[in-house]
């Protein structure tokens, strides 16, 4: 994919956000479960970190500003697209790394995300 493809960016947000609803309501147990767990270990908060109330409302907010943030949106797509591309698989990073660990966290909340770990 290339991540300066407007329309198609614009494309995969609204089917993001078409996901995360019906998700999240589908799966309420699951949803509420997460809710619940988030505060119990790191795994459940970055679970809940991704697959939440809270992250369907940062999509929509992101799909609904996606026309005037699409550059500096486009520019975090690329730098995840090269992340991985350049570094070892994320899983042997984070049994092996702290600052792995920081660093994807500090990132995340820089894009507006505000873990509780």
């Amino acid at each position: 994919m290339d991540p300066r493809d407007q329309e198609r960016l614009r494309d995969v947000m609204t089917q993001v956000r078409a996901s995360y609803r019906s998700s999240l309501v589908n799966n309420g147990c699951g949803t509420a479960s997460r809710q619940a767990s988030r505060g119990l270990s790191a795994a459940a908060a970055l679970d809940h970190l991704f697959v939440s109330p809270d992250a369907l409302r940062f999509v929509e907010d992101l799909t609904a500003t996606s026309i005037n943030a699409a550059d500096e949106l486009m520019r975090n797509i690329e730098q995840i697209r090269d992340f991985l591309v350049k570094s070892r698989p994320l899983d042997r990073e984070f049994h092996r790394s702290d600052t792995a660990f920081r660093s994807l966290t500090q990132t995340l909340e820089k894009w507006g995300f505000a873990p509780a770990l």
